[in-house]
């Protein structure tokens, strides 16, 4: 066997294990951590709007010369303002789309038996013990019910990675 039989294998390999790890289920990695942000997106939000109403645009001054150094910004205060202020809408406008879309996926699956589970682990943070206690279940039903529950909101944010294998 050649050097070059030996790389493509060890490339072949390679590959193989990269295709297995993407395979790890990254969308409900993903759907856990929007469910349990969900509540700090809202607070981003929040924060966004009132920084935009609070826009301060602060001079800088070289205190050794009086000699600009590097580029300097000519723009009038109420142009830097309005780039400030777009800026600012258009992170609202991301947390505005997630946030509705969560929604939307959580108003899927709203109705279901054991919707309550997604409640106590993701904006609660109960314990997986608390959670089962709390809903009189064990831990397998817990567990599976949980799992269905994410996969279902895999389905709803996610379309595009589930489908991208098919």
């Amino acid at each position: 066997m050649n050097r070059e039989e030996i790389c493509k294998i060890i490339d072949d390999k390679l590959d193989s294990k990269i295709k297995d790890l993407k395979n790890i289920n990254p969308p409900y990695r993903k759907v856990e951590v929007i469910l349990k942000n969900y509540k700090n997106f809202q607070k981003m939000l929040d924060s966004l709007r009132e920084q935009l109403n609070h826009i301060d645009i602060v001079k800088r001054i070289n205190v050794d010369s009086t000699k600009p150094i590097g580029y300097v910004d000519y723009k009038p205060d109420i142009e830097k303002k309005e780039d400030i202020k777009d800026r600012i809408n258009e992170e609202i406008l991301i947390y505005e789309n997630r946030i509705l879309k969560t929604e939307n996926a959580l108003d899927f699956i709203k109705k279901d038996k054991y919707y309550r589970i997604i409640e106590l682990k993701y904006f609660e943070n109960y314990s997986v013990e608390d959670i089962c206690e709390e809903l009189d279940i064990t831990e397998k039903t817990y567990r599976s019910h949980r799992n269905r529950l994410v996969d279902s909101l895999i389905l709803y944010l996610f379309p595009k990675e589930i489908l991208q294998d098919f």
